[in-house]
């Protein structure tokens, strides 16, 4: 729609809400929000001064910035760019390759719990929940790197170690790393959308290179105990993420955007009630009951001005 396909986003919109129909009153509902909003949002300032000169805007790309930060704070790259040394350190030098491949279908699975249940339990749970999840897998990893590491280590706690290296990815894979991607695009309106989630990228990859770069001098001066890193911000990731992080399951970027500037900036003192995921569709669905769109562009087209400028509607 912001390209002026209308055509082709009504299609859209009915092949995703209403196996094609175009006169669903969801579809209809959605397209005429959508293209309400996106005429709104063009007379708006879309240069990235507005970024800037908003505290609001600013907070939001912040939290996008915090979020992606977060993500690879629980380990994550760590974990698959020296995947070979982690799972030689606790005896499976031979295996690792294996061990790690095995590792990338659980993440995968991970993927596909994330996709099909996402919608219905929210952004917040999955969250705090997943970085509690992470921050116990790495506790009880860590104690199992520390006795190969103080020149123990039996080949049950080196299986109960990549037992928890397998949960951890699938938290991860089910729970944070995706909502690193979908969370900033959800609290971001459109005129700043764009720029604001290339700001939040650009740190995600930041973020990347710095534990990149790190990680095999930490595992190299420290050891098992680099892995207490992971356990301390994991914790730490969902303090703030229960704080600082309101839902958007439910809501529209305009709702997003109105609860960031006028609700407490602690989420549990600002006592928003959750929406249920499918609250705006059952809106539409009352709102534009029998209402048929094509019919209404039609007539739209038909319409002429008087001498007077005014809109004379011809049938």
């Amino acid at each position: 729609m912001m390209k002026g396909r209308h055509d082709d986003a009504l299609k859209t919109l009915a092949r995703l809400h209403a196996r094609g129909n175009v006169n669903d009153p969801v579809v209809v509902g959605e397209y005429t929000n959508i293209k309400a909003l996106l005429e709104e949002d063009g007379a708006m300032d879309q240069s990235w001064g507005i970024i800037f000169r908003d505290s609001t805007n600013l907070r939001k790309v912040f939290y996008g910035v915090v979020l992606q930060f977060s993500v690879q704070m629980t380990g994550v790259s760590a974990i698959q760019y020296y995947a070979n040394d982690v799972y030689t350190s606790v005896g499976f030098a031979k295996d690792a390759l294996l061990i790690n491949s095995i590792n990338s279908v659980t993440g995968l699975i991970g993927q596909a719990l994330c996709v099909a249940f996402l919608d219905k339990v929210g952004r917040r749970p999955p969250l705090i929940l997943g970085n509690i999840g992470s921050g116990i897998t790495f506790v009880v990893a860590t104690a199992m790197a520390k006795q190969f590491a103080t020149g123990g280590g039996t080949k049950a706690q080196g299986i109960v170690f990549v037992v928890m290296i397998f949960a951890y990815n699938l938290i991860f894979s089910a729970c944070i790393g995706p909502l690193s991607w979908v969370y900033p695009v959800e609290i971001m309106q459109t005129n700043i959308r764009a720029k604001a989630v290339g700001i939040t990228t650009a740190a995600s990859w930041l973020a990347n290179f710095t534990i990149g770069q790190v990680s095999r001098k930490a595992f190299t001066s420290i050891g098992w105990k680099y892995y207490l890193v992971f356990v301390v911000c994991s914790f730490s990731n969902a303090i703030v993420f229960f704080l600082f992080f309101h839902e958007t399951k439910g809501r529209t970027l305009e709702e997003m955007d109105h609860l960031l500037r006028t609700s407490h900036i602690i989420v549990p003192l600002a006592k928003i009630a959750p929406i249920d995921a499918s609250a705006r569709e059952r809106e539409f669905a009352r709102d534009y009951e029998g209402v048929d769109l094509a019919k209404q562009q039609a007539m739209a087209q038909n319409d002429e001005k008087d001498d007077y400028g005014r809109v004379q509607h011809i049938a």
